[in-house]
């Protein structure tokens, strides 16, 4: 979305709008690369990337997105896909393969020619909605030795040929639990730290998912009875200059699933340079706004953060659960 704003416009101390120039405006983006197939265990070539849309809504692919392979030095290729289907549906998946890999089991929604450019040792990849190199990037995925920014915080380990990357559901995802018929296995790809290492687990059988293929939407409800509820602190950014902070994080309680009857709580408080004066008390609180799927919107007023810059802003993050 593209919005103009007029210079009649004032804020809050009553300035006129300073700037009238178009501001793009884009909604969260949640698409994610949820598994990778460096090289099949008969031919190198044979490889995929699949991708898990987190949002509530169809993405159209075909119409902006990119795919960028990086070799083990770097080198980034922008990769010309073939597309038999545009769009990647809410909670669902689109698989892009090579062209090589013909026996993959099933249709790719998009394929490219992996003879030139193709996904190596120590290599990575990423999506991104610009054809020039590290521009707009959705999410990139390096492993190995990846040379530095072809990867998330850390590159993820290394597989063996027959071996691919998947993307946890949750924080706590083992290889174990993201196997078939294990406890996040139908739980979607939704874990991002913003750290490829953490955020991914090795499948020793990989498992491309399409567009066709069932949706996932993780959910706590495959734990109830085994842990208590559970705080996913998303990576957190900086407020812009007179901003609010806004904070996020996936919470519930697999012992009581029903999110309508979960408080979601942030704590904060201003530092003052007195550890003695970091106490509960002292502590300001105010109430997530659910955004689906189990995510939390908190906000903590501009105000507060501009007065914050010097000693920093203290929070804490609060379940209440019945039961």
């Amino acid at each position: 979305t593209t919005i103009t704003v007029s210079n009649a416009v004032l804020d809050t101390a009553g300035n006129a709008n300073a700037s009238t120039s178009p501001v793009v405006i884009t909604a969260e983006n949640r698409i994610k690369i949820s598994e990778i197939l460096v090289s099949a265990s008969d031919i190198a070539t044979k490889e995929f990337v699949e991708l898990y849309n987190g949002g509530d809504t169809p993405v159209n692919l075909e119409s902006s997105y990119k795919l960028h392979i990086r070799a083990a030095i770097g080198t980034d290729t922008n990769i010309t896909l073939t597309f038999a289907t545009s769009s990647i549906p809410a909670f669902g998946y689109f698989l892009i393969a090579s062209s090589q890999y013909t026996d993959i089991g099933v249709t790719p929604d998009a394929t490219y020619d992996a003879s030139g450019a193709s996904l190596v040792d120590h290599g990575g990849v990423y999506i991104s909605t610009s054809a020039t190199a590290d521009t707009n990037i959705i999410d990139k995925v390096g492993w190995g030795s990846q040379v530095s920014g072809g990867y998330e915080g850390t590159a993820a380990t290394s597989t063996a040929a027959g071996q691919s990357l998947e993307r946890k559901a949750f924080g706590n995802s083992t290889a174990t639990s993201m196997a078939s018929g294990g406890m996040d296995a139908n739980m979607g790809n939704a874990n991002d730290t913003s750290n490829n290492f953490f955020d991914f687990i090795t499948r020793t059988s990989p498992y491309p998912q399409k567009t066709s293929s069932a949706s996932e939407q993780p959910n706590f409800t495959n734990y109830s009875g085994q842990v208590g509820p559970m705080i996913n602190h998303m990576p957190v950014n900086l407020a812009p200059t007179g901003a609010d902070f806004n904070i996020f994080a996936q919470m519930g309680d697999p012992q009581n699933p029903d999110m309508t009857q979960i408080a979601a709580e942030l704590h904060y408080m201003v530092g003052d340079g007195s550890p003695a004066n970091n106490i509960t008390g002292n502590y300001t609180t105010v109430l997530g706004s659910h955004q689906g799927n189990g995510y939390f919107k908190f906000i903590v007023p501009q105000a507060t953060i501009d007065g914050s810059t010097v000693n920093g802003l203290y929070y804490y993050l609060k379940l209440a659960t019945t039961g």
